[in-house]
């Protein structure tokens, strides 16, 4: 069975500004957004047909908690780095032996100590 290893970006800063930003964003939007839809009878009825099954008291619930739940799991997955075990043996054998600094490595911590940036 070959394990699964995950690299949340979720620590990334960059990613909490993001998220700041939006959430200012949201306090300012009313919340009473709109999106309008064109469904014909066959989607409707199937859609109609899952919320019933699902327990949601109407459609747009229905629709709204599905699509929630499925954007959810995409931005999950986007963010996230799946290496298969293979992938973070060999990783962790890098982190482990790292390579000696070239010449160019070298030269950028030089320059970088001169500046001092430290």
């Amino acid at each position: 069975m070959t394990a699964i290893h995950k690299i949340s970006k979720e620590n990334n800063p960059k990613n909490s500004i993001k998220q700041s930003k939006t959430i200012k964003k949201k306090l300012v939007i009313n919340q009473n957004n709109r999106i309008d839809l064109r469904l014909n009878s066959e989607l409707k009825n199937l859609f109609l047909k899952a919320a019933t099954l699902s327990g949601n008291q109407n459609l747009t619930n229905y629709i709204v908690s599905t699509v929630r739940e499925r954007s959810i799991q995409l931005i999950e997955e986007y963010e996230r780095l799946v290496l298969s075990n293979a992938d973070w043996q060999f990783v962790v054998s890098l982190l482990d032996k790292p390579s000696k600094p070239n010449a160019a490595l070298r030269k950028a911590a030089k320059l970088h100590q001169q500046l001092g940036l430290e």
